[in-house]
């Protein structure tokens, strides 16, 4: 918007509506309302901060490993293009925004390998190869810091291609860590 003010306080809007959505889901998820909260303030920040020493893991939840994959994945997103998105009420600033195309692409293959490669190395089950494997890739890529399964225990390929990843990150205007998926891409596209 033209002034810097408004621009604040649309981004703003943005945070404060992805937190209110992952501290719904952190409660119907499980978590009481105090660690709900402040669980919804560190997975949208991307800052990784926990009420428990063992993080996510103290509470041994599936569900809460998926709310948090799922919001990291979110909060890496441009929130211009959520504000965007509710001024144009339709979808299609994000299907048109080739960094979204891209993240998307990239969490996908992260978090595939990751999920194909704890089942193929006997570490889990299917479905807890599926629910760790997405939640860690997603924490990880986006520098988000939240942990659970004990994931540097992972056999060392795993995690040396979860630590690569958090080097690009996120989306240009998201609250994730790394170089940002923009730079990728603008990196890909000079050399193709």
């Amino acid at each position: 918007s033209p002034r810097l003010a408004d621009t604040a306080k649309q981004l703003w809007m943005v945070y404060s509506g992805l937190a209110l959505a992952a501290m719904l889901s952190y409660k119907v998820a499980g978590l009481g309302w105090f660690d709900a909260v402040c669980y919804a303030l560190s997975t949208v920040a991307l800052g990784g901060f926990a009420t428990h020493d063992a993080g996510l893991g103290f509470y041994n939840n599936l569900s809460v490993e998926m709310v948090a994959g799922v919001f990291s994945f979110l909060s890496g997103i441009n929130f211009a293009l959520y504000y965007r998105l509710t001024i144009a009420r339709s979808v299609m600033p994000l299907l048109k925004d080739p960094e979204l195309k891209a993240y998307a692409l990239i969490a996908v293959g992260v978090a595939a390998f990751t999920i194909i490669e704890l089942w193929r190395s006997g570490r889990f089950p299917v479905t807890e190869s599926l629910v760790h494997g997405f939640f860690q890739s997603m924490s990880v890529m986006t520098d988000n810091g939240l942990t659970t399964a004990d994931y540097p225990n992972w056999p060392a390929h795993i995690v040396i291609f979860l630590m690569l990843s958090s080097y690009i990150g996120g989306c240009v205007g998201s609250t994730a860590g790394g170089i940002k998926v923009m730079r990728v891409l603008l990196c890909y596209r000079q050399t193709h």
